[in-house]
């Protein structure tokens, strides 16, 4: 198996000074892997491409030289949704400072920016303050990007939900509203379905309760919360810091605590109930070998989610978690190990607007039939 799986004052921001985002996939195991959410890898065919050890000795390196080029910063990013193609391995660094999705890898060495502050020059469609909060539903997506984060806003917005996407990126949020308004595959999204982006550090707990401030001013109350930020870094144990353990689990954990309680605050004020959906990995059942940070980042998260759906449920708050257990189909994969790709039999890795299907039909539960927890793999994935 692998390891696979945002706002201050601003409604539609786009860009921000700080750290670029940076990302690698990370794998480990033979005939699985461990993907986190989105969330976004690298790969190694054990069998006859090259052995596990030196693929993450190598992205290992290629990570560290490209920190130091970009940043400045000494190998501290975080890893994505690692997880194996078939019987390659696939190994996706991935981090979420703050507003990544379980797809785009932040980086994990330097501290949070401050917040973001609002632009005139978003790309994001604008919207005046929302008087009659039920004119429409609204879906909030923490942890946009290319993958999963994109196809679960765009299967909301076809359905006429508002949808906020957030992140800390804001070049990647004008690209992402930009995807889901124009490559939907000949699905059209209606054009009075508000898409708005909005800046966000999720790590940080000011920007978090702004964010769910702004999105409630400006779309409406919050209906769908969808937690979709990974984290997944692969060193050895004693090669662990404190430092990069600490962003992980910051990243990948504390900042759902932070989002969730945020989404939880807001719907039992409503008093009309709502969804929460984390995405998990299969981290987040079993902790393998290296991954020691990303384990305990993600089998804590399950733990917050176990404990708000025991906790919301009875005032008719659905929590799910969901595993993905398979390496993600994002551009970062394709570009970086086309030729695995090219070995895995049809529809052997996990499709993103398949993924944010199963999102979509959690959230239309009957309560009489809730989920809690599902997991998301390939046919071939061995689990």
């Amino acid at each position: 198996m692998m390891y696979h799986h945002d706002g201050s004052h601003s409604p539609p921001v786009t860009e921000k000074s700080g750290p670029k985002s940076t990302r690698s996939t990370s794998r480990n195991g033979v005939g699985g892997g461990e993907c986190s959410s989105d969330s976004d890898g690298e790969l190694s065919d054990s069998h006859s491409v090259m052995s596990h050890s030196s693929l993450m000795q190598r992205a290992q390196r290629e990570r560290d030289s490209k920190i130091r080029r970009e940043q400045g910063a000494s190998g501290t990013t975080c890893a994505e949704d690692g997880k194996e193609l078939g019987d390659s391995k696939i190994r996706q660094e991935r981090g979420a400072s703050g507003t990544t999705c379980a797809e785009d890898g932040k980086e994990l060495g330097s501290g949070a920016d401050p917040g973001p502050e609002s632009n005139d020059d978003s790309d994001g469609d604008e919207v005046q303050p929302n008087d009659d909060m039920s004119q429409r539903p609204v879906c909030l997506v923490v942890g946009a990007g290319p993958g999963i984060g994109t196809a679960v806003a765009s299967r909301f917005a076809r359905e006429g939900y508002a949808t906020a996407v957030a992140r800390r990126d804001g070049q990647t949020l004008k690209d992402i509203v930009r995807k889901i308004r124009n490559d939907e595959g000949g699905i059209s999204i209606a054009d009075d379905v508000p898409i708005v982006p909005y800046q966000c550090d999720a790590r940080e707990e000011e920007e978090v309760v702004n964010l769910f401030h702004n999105v409630v001013q400006t779309l409406g109350h919050i209906d769908v919360c969808v937690f979709n930020i990974g984290s997944n870094i692969s060193y050895p144990l004693v090669e662990t810091s404190a430092q990069k353990f600490r962003k992980c689990w910051e990243m990948g954990c504390y900042s759902g605590f932070l989002v969730g309680r945020e989404a939880a605050r807001h719907m039992l004020r409503r008093k009309s109930g709502g969804t929460i959906i984390f995405t998990g990995a299969t981290a987040s059942v079993r902790g393998a070998g290296n991954f020691s940070a990303f384990a305990v980042t993600k089998m804590g998260l399950r733990a917050l989610a176990q404990s708000m759906a025991r906790e919301l449920g009875p005032n008719n708050i659905h929590v799910a978690h969901v595993v993905i257990d398979g390496v993600v189909d994002t551009p970062w994969i394709r570009k970086n190990f086309a030729d695995a790709l090219n070995r895995l039999p049809p529809d052997g890795i996990c499709k993103p607007d398949q993924i944010a299907e199963a999102y979509w039909q959690i959230s239309r539960q009957h309560r009489s039939a809730w989920s809690h927890e599902i997991d998301l793999r390939p046919y071939t994935e061995r689990f």
